[in-house]
């Protein structure tokens, strides 16, 4: 749940800065659990941005949940098949909020990705990260 005494704060920040950020992408990065999720959510809604949650990506192309597929293929099949999804994504993402799943930024080739210009990328952590 968001604190609601800094919601009117961080939606005032995020509009006075929307003509910055126009015909970008925001892209999420973090460890699990950082709220890159709900914090893309917001963010989108608030920049009248798409959103795109990496892992709900994931989930539709393999036709399961992110995590369930990891434990049925094992790491680097998951990394593989994570890569395939957020690459392209990330190539054609434009006034879009990406939420990448928490692991995401240790392949290389999404690394790569993220340094296309016209993404705009932010590390969240959660306290005691």
């Amino acid at each position: 749940m968001r604190p609601k005494a800094r919601d009117a704060e961080f939606e005032d920040f995020v509009r006075r800065r929307r003509s910055h950020l126009l015909g970008t992408a925001v892209v999420l990065i973090g460890p699990r659990g950082a709220g890159k999720t709900t914090t893309g959510r917001i963010l989108a809604q608030t920049l009248g941005f798409g959103f795109v949650d990496g892992d709900g990506a994931l989930a539709a192309k393999v036709g399961q949940p992110a995590g369930q597929y990891l434990a049925a293929v094992g790491e680097a099949a998951f990394r593989a098949t994570e890569a395939a999804v957020t690459v392209p994504a990330l190539a054609s993402a434009q006034s879009q909020v990406v939420a990448l799943g928490g692991g995401a930024v240790t392949v290389p080739e999404v690394r790569t990705a993220l340094q296309r210009p016209g993404l705009f990328v932010v590390f969240l952590h959660a306290p005691g990260d």
